[in-house]
């Protein structure tokens, strides 16, 4: 056991109120409008259904449900994609445009990832870790009392994997070194 106090879960959650959310039946052109709005909440919009979260959605999201047929049999999230032809999807102009259109025809629900675990306010942080690794979730809602109180998610526990390693690590790494690739010396050419 290491002399350093840990983070506590309830410590990096994030509340409920600080995330954007649609209703299940908002269609998904109303959530690409609302994904403009972000800040700070790791770009994923909560999905209510009769007022409680449900589930997010998330970039993936949208992209899988502009091109489904490139997703077949790819499991996002925990959720199996299927389409309906397992034809090669052909390409034309203008179709990145029309499947873009068709977004209106979505519901939020129809392209959620659904919430498939809760963890508990006062759970070790490493069970959201190993929970957010078994669901491969971005984000698992954090409960007291049986009720949905916020969020924890990879962005919250990496910062907190930063905040416990830059010390041990700071004198190692030379970021600017690590970074910027070291230029090669011009080569002399065969007739000078």
């Amino acid at each position: 056991m290491n002399d350093f106090s840990e983070a506590k879960l309830q410590d990096l959650f994030i509340p409920l109120d600080e995330f954007h959310w649609v209703p299940a039946n908002a269609s998904l052109g109303e959530a690409v409008m609302l994904f403009t709005k972000f800040k700070n909440t790791g770009q994923i919009i909560l999905v209510r259904d009769n007022n409680l979260p449900v589930g997010f959605i998330n970039i993936e999201c949208f992209l899988g449900s502009i091109e489904p047929n490139s997703l077949e049999g790819v499991s996002i999230r925990g959720r199996n994609v299927k389409t309906s032809t397992g034809s090669i999807p052909v390409f034309w102009k203008g179709k990145f445009s029309d499947c873009c259109m068709k977004l209106k025809d979505l519901t939020a629900k129809d392209v959620m990832v659904p919430f498939k675990t809760t963890i508990g306010v006062n759970e070790p942080l490493i069970k959201a870790v190993y929970n957010l690794n078994k669901y491969k979730n971005d984000v698992i809602p954090v409960t007291e009392n049986n009720q949905i109180i916020g969020l924890i998610g990879y962005n919250s526990i990496f910062k907190e994997i930063v905040s416990l390693t830059k010390n041990n690590y700071a004198e190692v790494i030379d970021i600017n070194k690590a970074i910027t690739p070291k230029k090669q010396p011009a080569e002399k050419s065969e007739t000078s």
